[in-house]
Parts: structure tokens; C-alpha cells; sequence
């Protein structure tokens, strides 16, 4: 006990500077919502542990847990067959390393698309973060045995399950627990990103916090509230224009059409409803009323929408008057 105490004095000695650095820079910038020290985090953890350590923690936990479990399986599986047969190993290893080259963040959204906002879609991101070191750890653990000890036991009459269980997993088992090491971090990632990719709950988790930090809700009401209204509007706006996002995944996806048209064809909307908003929060902030800002805000998109009807109808009037006479010559 003694001896493992001080085989990590040096780690707990580092780990304790890093704190006091930590804190006394944040106490420097003093800006809790931009970076708070470990005793804001400590007592904020505190606050809100019912929560957190009720539903949260359990909910990543089982997510962390299964996406690690599958990852174990199919990294062992993977390298056995790899190590097995050549033919395999040329046929898989290359998918295996093309895989980690598809951004996570990217195909996250699509899990969710495919599988639904249940458990299966993070875990799969999970899966698809660590099944990739255990597998190749494990492989090249199992290309560490020595030929010659094999060859030794062939001339013995040993079967290749023989020299499987007695040389190649003995000379295995330190890269597999240094996988290990790797992965379960790793699937702890994976699970958060699976929660917080492809939605615009995302965005707004993120940005509430520093809302609520700037504006304390208790002495300024009423600009948290337009703070957070307008945190959420950005998050709803990126949400309607960023490819990667499960909303726009699944509207194209129902539409049957090309994804990356629909999000070109969103991109104008969003970008007109959000420069309205944008308009609207910056006078929220300065009128303070709520209903007089949501009635200015109101009469700034219809006079928004009604500009725009009359710049396309003076551009498009040519064709919009062979359109009402074709349809005369068709009446007739």
C-alpha cells in the first residue's frame, strides 16, 4: 500500500499544481461563465446533484457501459480473424482504419435518423470511437508472439487452438488492458457526443448556462429571458442549416431528395427569419418588454415577407404574366 502511495505521489503532486493553477487563473478572469474555478464546479455539482447523479449519470453510465461491451466484442473478433487468416486481415484492416476517418460529429445525426433518439444511436457512436484501438492493439498483441516458441510447440504436435491459448494470448494480454486504458475514456466521449450531435439541444445546453451566468435571473428577469429566447433561436437556426443535423437528415430523408439541395434550399429562410430575430433581440435588450418587442418583432417579418413578395414579383414579372396567359389560352 506504501509503495503504490508513492509510486503516485508524483501524479497527485502534478494533478494538485494543475489545480492551483487552474484556480488561481480563473480567479484572474473572473468569469464564471467562460471558465469557473474547480471549487465553483465542486459546489455547482453539489447544487444539482439530484440530478445529475440521479438521472444523468445512470443514463451515460448505461450508454458508456453497452457501447464498451459491444466495442470489446467486436475488437476481439476483429483482431482474432485478422491475426487468423491473411486474406482477412487485407480484407478488414484497411475498413477498420478508413472507419476512424469519417468525422464522429458528422455521423452521429445519421444514427440517429436510422435508429431513433433511443439508446441504440449512442451507442453506436460510442461503438464507432472505441472498437478501433482494442482492435488494433489487440491485433498487433497478437503479432508480438514469437515465432520461434510456436514453431517450438508445432514440433511438439501442439494444435494452432494450443498455441493460441498458451503463447498468443499470454503475449496479448498487456496490449489488450493498454486498449483498455484507451477505450474507456474514449466511450466516455463517444457517449456524451451521442447525447449532444445532430440536434439543436446541443447548441442550447451549451449556451443557457453562460446566459444564465451573464444574466442572473434573479436581479435581471427579464434580460435572461431574452437571452435565453435568443440562445435558443441561434440554436434552432444552425439546427435548420448545418448538414450534419438530425433535422435536416430526416426533413430530407421524408422529402426523398438530395440532401445537401434541401440544405440549400433552407439556408435562405433561416438566414431571413434569423436576421428578423436578430434585429428584434438587440431591441428586446434595449426596450426591456417582452409583448411590445414580440409585436415589433411580428410586424418586422411581415414587412420583411411583404418586401420580399414585391422584389420577386417585379423580378419574375415576365414570367408570371406568360403564366396567367397560358392559363387564359387554356380556358379558352
Amino acid at each position: 500500500m506504501k509503495k503504490a502511495c508513492k509510486s503516485n505521489l508524483p501524479a497527485l503532486i502534478f494533478l494538485f499544481a494543475l489545480l492551483i493553477l487552474w484556480q488561481l487563473g480563473a480567479m484572474k478572469v473572473n468569469a464564471a461563465y467562460i471558465l469557473p474555478t474547480p471549487v465553483q464546479i465542486l459546489q455547482r455539482l453539489w447544487q444539482l446533484r439530484a440530478a445529475l447523479f440521479t438521472v444523468h449519470l445512470p443514463a451515460t453510465m448505461v450508454v458508456t457501459a453497452v457501447g464498451l461491451a459491444i466495442s470489446l466484442v467486436l475488437g476481439l473478433g476483429l483482431a482474432v480473424l485478422m491475426d487468423a487468416s491473411p486474406f482477412c486481415r487485407k480484407a478488414i484492416y484497411p475498413v477498420v482504419v478508413a472507419s476512424q476517418t469519417i468525422p464522429t460529429t458528422a455521423i452521429a445525426p445519421l444514427f440517429v435518423l436510422w435508429f431513433g433518439y433511443g439508446i441504440w444511436s449512442k451507442v453506436l457512436v460510442t461503438v464507432l470511437i472505441t472498437f478501433f484501438p482494442i482492435t488494433i492493439t489487440v491485433y498487433d498483441g497478437l503479432q508480438s508472439a514469437r515465432v520461434e516458441m510456436m514453431e517450438l510447440l508445432l514440433t511438439y504436435g501442439a494444435t494452432k487452438r494450443d498455441i493460441f491459448c498458451k503463447i498468443k494470448v499470454p503475449c496479448t494480454l498487456p496490449y489488450f488492458f493498454s486498449a483498455i486504458k484507451m477505450a474507456i475514456p474514449m466511450s466516455i466521449i463517444g457517449a456524451a457526443i451521442g447525447f449532444a450531435t445532430g440536434t439543436s439541444w446541443g447548441t442550447i445546453g451549451i449556451m443557457a448556462p453562460i446566459v444564465v451566468q451573464v444574466f442572473d435571473f434573479d436581479t435581471q428577469p427579464i434580460l435572461c429571458t431574452i437571452g435565453l429566447a435568443a440562445a435558443c433561436s441561434g440554436g434552432v437556426m444552425g439546427d435548420h442549416c448545418s448538414p450534419i443535423s438530425d433535422t435536416t437528415i430526416m426533413a430530407s430523408a421524408g422529402a426523398h431528395c438530395y440532401h445537401l439541395n434541401h440544405v440549400f434550399t433552407q439556408i435562405p429562410y433561416a438566414l431571413t427569419v434569423s436576421g428578423v430575430a436578430f434585429v428584434s433581440f438587440i431591441l428586446a435588450g434595449i426596450i426591456q418588454n417582452v409583448v411590445i418587442c414580440l409585436i415589433i418583432a411580428c410586424a418586422l417579418m411581415v414587412a420583411t415577407l411583404l418586401v420580399i413578395r414585391a422584389i420577386m414579383a417585379k423580378k419574375h414579372a415576365g414570367i408570371f404574366q406568360e403564366m396567367a396567359e397560358a392559363n387564359k389560352s387554356l380556358v379558352k
